[in-house]
């Protein structure tokens, strides 16, 4: 008699074990955000982030990342103003400014918008 054995690849012990893949930790795309996605302009991309809808400019970034070299060089740098010049409209940029706007100084904090704004490009498929 021959013995069947089946081998499983670490994917798959992983999963048996319970373990989450990394689209188990996206989030549903809300029936709002695809109604507004499917009327947004060719290369933008409408996200939320923190309950917050925002209309972020993709492909319009990265256009200028190709396009401009001083850009670019700013941008790898982290220079956050700089990006989100291009990346959301003057309405949107204040708009995720408040979502971490303390409410006694009324100021927004470096790492708290450092944050938000990894969340923004994460929401927008632009994250590592």
């Amino acid at each position: 008699m021959s013995e069947t054995t089946t081998t499983k690849t670490t994917a798959e012990k992983a999963k048996a074990a319970g373990a989450k893949s990394p689209g188990d930790k996206k989030k549903a795309t809300s029936a709002k955000v695809k109604a507004l996605q499917a009327e947004a302009a060719k290369g933008d991309v409408i996200v939320e982030v923190r309950g917050e809808l925002f209309t972020v400019h993709v492909e319009k970034y990265q256009q200028r990342t190709v396009d401009d070299y001083e850009f670019m060089e700013m941008s790898l740098k982290g220079m956050l103003p700089v990006m989100l010049d291009e990346l959301l409209d003057s309405g949107d940029q204040e708009k995720l400014k408040d979502l971490v706007r303390d409410k006694e100084t009324n100021r927004v904090g470096t790492e708290q918008m450092g944050e938000v704004f990894t969340e923004l490009m994460e929401a927008a498929g632009q994250g590592n």
